[in-house]
């Protein structure tokens, strides 16, 4: 569980990082590698955590959050791709 959690931070910080590109550098903010992303993910990840320790982490919950993310990161580009084409 804990190589499927470092890729799923890998993988959140690098969407963190390009959604950061589209809407926060545009704005005049230095932009973000992906370890930058990965840190402020955590650190929200972190204020936000709700974890019930008697509930065991099963493959439907790893692949729920994959799908979060990639909706999530699905429709920054379509935001992103609405404002630049105005």
């Amino acid at each position: 569980m804990i190589v499927v959690a470092l890729a799923m931070s890998v993988f959140s910080g690098y969407v963190f990082s390009d959604m950061w590109g589209m809407f926060i550098v545009p704005l005049g903010v230095m932009a973000i590698g992906v370890w930058h992303a990965m840190g402020i993910s955590l650190t929200v990840s972190l204020i936000r955590l709700k974890v019930d320790p008697g509930e065991p982490v099963s493959w439907e919950a790893i692949v729920r959050a994959v799908l979060n993310v990639l909706i999530f990161w699905g429709m920054g580009n379509l935001i992103h791709w609405i404002m630049i084409s105005q």
